[in-house]
Order: structure tokens, then sequence, then C-alpha cells
């Protein structure tokens, strides 16, 4: 899948960590399933 921010790199399955803040209050959630930009990856591995 072609990276939908960059429009150049491609895109591979992996995990990420998504942050919510509203009103004081911040939710983390890690090893969401994601399709992450390809370079991140290899950083993370």
């Amino acid at each position: 899948m072609k990276c939908v921010i960059c429009k150049n790199g491609a895109t591979k399955e992996g995990r990420t960590t998504v942050t919510f803040d509203r009103d004081g209050l911040t939710l983390v959630v890690k090893d969401v399933p994601a399709q992450v930009s390809a370079p991140i990856v290899a950083k993370i591995m």
C-alpha cells in the first residue's frame, strides 16, 4: 500500500501506539495493528 502521508513510500503491516487526550485525561493504547511506513518498521525491529 502507498503511504497516504508522503505519497512516496510503501507501508507494511505493523503495530503502533495511539494517544488520545481530552479535558486533562490522556489514554494511551499500545500495540494497535496498523499500516505503518516501512522506515518506521525497520527502526522498531
